[in-house]
């Protein structure tokens, strides 16, 4: 019998470990990489010089191999990858979130609307698309902080701290490319306490962003008391992505919160707790996405 295909988009060091739990588990491996020297190709049983942004080559390949829906696509590279394995996911009739959910995630004008839609609070924010814009904005604001930020950014791209008596010092990039499509977001700072969330299926662990430690259980109780974890787990269900593990923004301040961003892509911080308790992290996360099980511990 011939063993399932598993179709892998980026092959870098990071994502080793993954591609050698998945080859470990008997599949047979299809990557893809721009790097012909990417170190996951050892790993591989074929191996194709493709960039995972190459939606197009990609779907030729999947034709070449004889991919099947009962065949899994697996990424956990930059998160525009995300995008590729979702089309052809749907090419293919393979559970995954839409291509639509994948772009809402990886454009800020799109997830903070979509975070307003679903009652989660947002800073206050508007949408800039030039210089003059940002000016006119600006001086119209008091002299607080805001953060300038391209709609298809992840830090540190095209992400400025500005004011109105300093913006004009800023070399802001004001052209088209891969970071920033249309918009930038200009989003007032709210100060207070930052947070990693990320959300499994029923559960979730909590992080103080800038230490990476795991927050106190009194900590716990006061996000429970504000509904936030709720919150964030009803706009995933309304997304189809309550399988995934999936990465929040939040900055709470006393009685208040508001979300800044999500994420796809392995969460950095529950990594490297799993490496500080000697546990194999891909191997949970190959479980999830590859086996359909989750089992964080």
């Amino acid at each position: 019998m011939n063993k399932k295909k598993v179709l892998i988009l980026g092959g870098n060091d990071d994502q080793v470990p993954y591609i050698y739990e998945i080859k470990k588990r008997g599949f047979s491996i299809y990557l893809t990489d721009q790097n012909n020297d990417a170190p996951g190709k050892k790993y591989a049983n074929e191996f194709f010089k493709i960039g995972y942004d190459n939606f197009e080559e990609i779907i030729k390949l999947s034709k070449v191999i004889n991919f099947r829906n009962t065949d899994k696509i697996f990424t956990a590279s930059s998160q525009f990858a995300y995008l590729s394995a979702s089309k052809v996911a749907q090419a293919y009739n393979i559970k995954y979130p839409k291509v639509e959910t994948i772009e809402m995630c990886l454009d800020k004008v799109k997830f903070y609307e979509a975070f307003v839609n679903y009652n989660l609070n947002v800073p206050k924010y508007f949408k800039i698309d030039n210089f003059l814009n940002l000016k006119k904005k600006l001086n119209e604001m008091d002299d607080k902080n805001f953060y300038l930020k391209s709609d298809m950014s992840k830090n540190p791209n095209y992400i400025y701290k500005l004011n109105k008596k300093n913006f004009f010092k800023k070399n802001i990039f004001w052209g088209k490319d891969k970071y920033l499509n249309q918009y930038y977001i200009l989003q007032k700072e709210f100060l207070g306490e930052n947070l990693r969330i990320n959300i499994f299926k029923n559960n979730y662990n909590v992080f103080d962003f800038f230490t990476s430690k795991l927050i106190t259980e009194q900590k716990k109780m006061q996000l429970k008391k504000m509904n936030i974890i709720e919150k964030l787990k009803k706009f995933l269900k309304a997304y189809y992505l309550s399988d995934w593990l999936i990465k929040f923004d939040v900055i709470i301040s006393n009685n208040n919160w508001c979300v800044l961003d999500i994420g796809l892509d392995p969460p950095m911080r529950m990594k490297k707790l799993y490496d500080s308790k000697g546990l194999n992290f891909a191997s949970f996360y190959v479980d999830q996405y590859i086996e359909n099980k989750i089992n964080y511990i």
